[in-house]
This record gives structure tokens, sequence and C-alpha cells, in this order.
């Protein structure tokens, strides 16, 4: 929390989350700074691993936005992200197509790199 303050000042903390993935231990902290929304990823040393800032669709880049809108037609964008890690630049979209939602994801000049249905399980589980 301390590299995250000092890294963010005006930012509030709204939730955090420390997450293990193999033998190394990474703390995300979901941030809100005015009107922006940023999640932010630190590895145990408090190293900086991950940014990802949420973004209206129209700061994708031109070529994303075309994509989006002539390959998938579709009805409205529920999640558009720009991440950064390290020097690399990349974008994240979730769209929704009549119900069905699709992830796409953007190289720094808007190139689809990849694109994949989302789908969706919900599991509740009723106690004793």
């Amino acid at each position: 929390m301390a590299v995250f303050t000092a890294a963010y000042p005006g930012s509030v903390a709204r939730r955090y989350d420390s997450v293990e993935t193999g033998d190394t231990m990474f703390f995300k902290i979901e941030a809100q700074e005015g009107s922006k929304r940023r999640d932010v990823t630190y590895n145990n040393p408090g190293d900086l691993v991950k940014i990802e800032d949420l973004i209206a669709t129209t700061d994708l880049p031109a070529t994303a936005q075309h994509v989006i809108q002539t390959d998938y037609a579709i009805d409205e964008v529920t999640y558009a992200a720009k991440i950064t890690q390290g020097d690399r630049v990349t974008y994240q979209v979730t769209v929704k197509k009549s119900e069905t939602l699709f992830g796409l994801a953007f190289d720094s000049a808007g190139k689809l790199t990849s694109a994949h249905e989302v789908k969706v399980n919900i599991v509740l589980e009723r106690g004793p």
C-alpha cells in the first residue's frame, strides 16, 4: 500500500486482493481517482507488474474501434481497458452481441490479437 500511495497520491484504494500464482504472490489494488478507475498489480517485493486503466471505447486506437464496429456489430461494449506491463501496452475489450459476450485483445496499434466467446458459469451452493 505504501508503494501504491506514493505512486498515486490522489487515488483511493477501493479494494485489494492477494493472488498466488505458482510460487509468486501478487497484490491487486482497485483504485478510484476522481472519475478514473484503475487496477494496479504489484509483486511481493512491491514492484509494479501491471496497470489496468478502464477507458471509454473512444479512447481505444481507431483500428480497434473499427474492428469492433465492423466485425462484431456489437450491441454494447461492457468493458474496455488499457493494460500497461513495463513498456508494453495492450487493450482488452468485452463486447456484447445478441446476448453473447466476446473477449477481444488488441496490441498497442489496435490490431486484433485474440478473440473468444466469454463463458460465464455461476455456481450457487446452499449451506446445510
